[in-house]
Order: structure tokens, then sequence, then C-alpha cells
């Protein structure tokens, strides 16, 4: 069982849902932050260099435990500037009281807004300009 102190690292949980282009109408999927600023604790669990058409793709896959918040395989966690795809299966523990996220890392990073100051441990604020 995960003890609360060592929920240490700040993630954000984040889902899509699908938007219409203003311009021509066409439908984009855009990620909003379901949770964000959620305490976690962080373990590694794998990490491998894949070479596929002459290009090199990192992979890590990570361990995040949270306080139980309903998460979907089809959301996703952003963790010091980086995307993670959630995989199943997401484990409850105690009933309830801990989710345990299994997530991989394919060397996709969020986009950071024009003008956002950039934190030490890769978040960001946005200001108003």
């Amino acid at each position: 069982m995960v003890r609360t102190g060592n929920m240490d690292r700040k993630i954000t949980i984040q889902r899509a849902s699908i938007t219409h282009d203003a311009a021509f109408n066409e439908p984009r999927e855009t990620w909003h932050n379901l949770y964000p600023n959620l305490w976690a604790n962080k373990r590694s669990k794998s990490g491998k260099e894949v070479f596929s058409a002459d290009q090199e793709i990192a992979t890590e896959v990570m361990v995040f435990t949270i306080r139980y918040k309903p998460v979907l395989v089809t959301d996703r966690i952003v963790y010091e500037g980086r995307i993670y795809d959630i995989l199943p299966p997401l484990n409850e523990l105690g009933r309830r009281r801990y989710l345990e996220i299994t997530a991989s890392w394919s060397g996709e990073t969020e986009e950071i807004p024009e003008g956002a100051i950039v934190l030490e441990n890769g978040a960001y604020i946005v200001t108003e300009g």
C-alpha cells in the first residue's frame, strides 16, 4: 500500500473531447485537464529504445499511484511535460482508496503555449498577455 507521504510528484490527467473547427466545421480532438495538479507516487517499470525506419524511438513505462479518481484508459497523463498513454488494466487499491495507473511514454511532449512560464519540474503557467 502506498503511503500518502510518498506521493511527491505532480501529474495532470487529461481527457479528449471532439470539437469542431470554426472555419470548416471539421472534427478535431482536443485535450483538457480533467484532474490538474494531482499528487502521485511514481515508479519506473521499464524503458527501452526501439529503432524503426531509421528513427530511434524511446519508450518508458511508469506506474503512477494516485488517490482514487474515476479515470479511463483513453485518458492520458502529463508528467514533467511528457505525455504518457494509460495502459490497461487500471488497478484499484483498497476499495477505491488509491488507483495504480501504468502508462507509457513514446517521446511525445506537451505543446507549451506561447508566453507560458516554464517551471523547473516541467509544468508551466499560462500568463494573460
